[in-house]
């Protein structure tokens, strides 16, 4: 598959409004719950903002509980995707960015679910002031793999404008 074609894949199945099923690694782990998605996690994500097309990039760390919630999750740095990626005298386009506090301002927690397959379903909303103060619905499908220590994920809420892909590496083992 052709790289980058991954994000219109992503997105055409979102807006058929077609299930994302991505089984963990049962092979080699058995029996996923919550308890195996803690700890603090580094990220990478990329995707597109589909309300105006721009493609872009972002950074930062997400920890979880271990019981269900995310304690924290900051995104921080995010740039656009556009050439040139690393333009002259660089600067980070979005400051430090608490998407819990952004959730909470909602009087929303950020969930998630590991299943018994290691499928992993992160949920929440938020809300953007670059979007005219939009709330914006975040779900985050994926799942657990190396025994909790990974994790791969993809957006695909319904209304979201933002498709993603994401993937992180438990930092605090």
């Amino acid at each position: 598959m052709a790289r980058g074609s991954l994000i219109p894949l992503i997105g055409l199945a979102a807006l058929l409004g077609t299930a994302l099923t991505i089984h963990g690694d049962n092979e080699h782990q058995a029996g996923c719950s919550d308890k195996d998605f803690k700890g603090t996690y580094g990220f990478v994500s990329q995707g597109t903002n589909v309300t105006n097309q721009q493609p872009f990039m972002a950074a930062g760390t997400l920890t979880a509980d271990g019981r269900g919630n995310i304690t924290a999750w900051k995104d921080l740095a995010t740039v656009p995707a556009t050439p040139p990626i690393v333009p002259p005298n660089f600067k980070v386009v979005t400051p430090v960015r608490d998407i819990l506090a952004m959730a909470a301002s909602l009087g929303n927690g950020i969930h998630y679910k590991v299943e018994p397959d290691c499928r992993l379903t992160i949920t929440t909303a938020i809300l953007v002031p670059e979007l005219g103060n939009a709330v914006v619905p975040i779900v985050q499908f994926g799942t657990l793999t190396s025994r909790g220590q990974e994790a791969l994920l993809v957006n695909s809420a319904p209304g979201s404008p933002f498709l993603t892909s994401n993937v992180m590496k438990r930092t605090d083992n």
